[in-house]
């Protein structure tokens, strides 16, 4: 049992930084922003650029990446105290090569925690097994 739990976490973990890596390459080689939105409340994340329409946003939202039954998104952190455990925690991707700095924390149903931190300016998604945030 517990296993396949870890092995759920690693999946979403593994997906969320293929698709950061991803964005961050996009944003750059289309001169183009990209947000990753995670969606607390539902427990999914879905791409999209600024300025959609409702219709391409609609779209985006039907395409998210729905995590596995039992994995949840606790909460997103930025840095200076702000957190959104409930609705949209939206990433940025920006065309300069930098993105939003921010904690990601997944729990799966044995309340196993994980945190995915992504910072502006590097590559290399940082990855506790432990509920980690910024300081001040």
């Amino acid at each position: 049992e517990g296993s396949l739990i870890t092995k759920d976490s690693r999946k979403v973990s593994r997906w969320i930084i293929y698709k950061a890596q991803l964005l961050k390459n996009q944003a750059q080689k289309s001169k183009q922003q990209y947000i990753m939105t995670l969606d607390t409340s539902e427990n999914r994340i879905w791409i999209s650029t600024p300025g959609l329409d409702e219709e391409a946003l609609d779209a985006a939202k039907e395409s998210a990446y729905d995590l596995p039954e039992g994995m949840e998104i606790t909460d997103v952190s930025y840095p200076g105290d702000e957190k959104i455990s409930s609705g949209d925690a939206p990433i940025r991707f920006f065309p300069g090569g930098y993105t939003d700095k921010a904690a990601i924390h997944l729990q799966d149903e044995d309340y196993t925690v994980k945190t995915l931190i992504i910072e502006p300016f590097l590559n290399q998604i940082k990855s506790y097994d432990d509920y980690v945030d910024f300081e001040g």
